[in-house]
Parts: C-alpha cells; sequence; structure tokens
C-alpha cells in the first residue's frame, strides 16, 4: 500500500533523522503520539544510551514520540499497543488477514477497543499500512 506525506511530516520525519541517524521506514502520529518505524536492529540506536536521542527528538518536536522496529505482523501489533500487554496476538487459524487479541482483563479490552470501536479501526488503519490485514478482533 502507498501513502504520501505532506511537508509537516517530512519535517519531524527530518528531526527525527537528525537526532537519531536513523533513517525511518515509516512516520504516523496515533492517539497523540508520533510513531517512527525504524529497521530491525535499529531502535537501540534510534533511542540512544538511556533514551537520550530519543527525549531530544520529543523535546524538539514537544510531542511524545514511539519508536518501533519493524518485525512480522505480529510483533509489530505487540509493539503498537505496548504498554499493554494481552494474553496473546495470533493469527486467526481460518483466515491469516484477521488478527485475534485475546485478553482476560476487561481494562485491556476497553483500552484496545476504544469509544465506538475507534482504537481498534485506527490500529487495524496503521496495520493496513504494511501488511494484509483485514480485521483486528479482542476476545
Amino acid at each position: 500500500m502507498s501513502f504520501t506525506l505532506n511537508v509537516k511530516s517530512i519535517q519531524i520525519i527530518r528531526t527525527f533523522t537528525s537526532v537519531t541517524k536513523v533513517d525511518p521506514l515509516d512516520f504516523f502520529e496515533h492517539n497523540g503520539i508520533f510513531i517512527f518505524l525504524v529497521p530491525v536492529g535499529f531502535g537501540s540506536k534510534a533511542i540512544g544510551q538511556g533514551g537520550k536521542s530519543a527525549k531530544a527528538v520529543s523535546a524538539k518536536l514537544k510531542k511524545q514520540i514511539k519508536i518501533i522496529e519493524f518485525g512480522d505482523k505480529l510483533d509489530f501489533l505487540r509493539k503498537l499497543i505496548s504498554p499493554l500487554s494481552p494474553d496473546a496476538v495470533k493469527e486467526d487459524p481460518e483466515n491469516s488477514d484477521i488478527i485475534l487479541v485475546e485478553s482476560n482483563d476487561r481494562k485491556t479490552k476497553a483500552l484496545l477497543i476504544g469509544r465506538n470501536a475507534s482504537n481498534l479501526r485506527s490500529l487495524e488503519e496503521i496495520m493496513r499500512r504494511h501488511f494484509s490485514v483485514q480485521e483486528i478482533k479482542v476476545i
């Protein structure tokens, strides 16, 4: 799937790259947090020793940031919803384009779904940027 970046996004990416010395694979905003997707193995470099680089980027952008290493579909979703920790994240055995997120904790389920399933739809949209995902179900 292709997507376009506007001038503001390019400036944000440039700031991230100049501070961390890591070129992000993608950048997007989710729930007021800037999320940078970096290649596997570059997460610790982007974060910096003691979180120094991440804190510097956050201060320059005046926004909370999250740095995620790109991985497989399920690992990416786990990192995206962190610090929430569901009991399991797996593909539906009947349809690999459906991801099942299992949790026995009602609060975790509520936070994942959001009011009128807004958080869930937002997660699906983010996942579709890089993976074949039809739906995310919280069970």
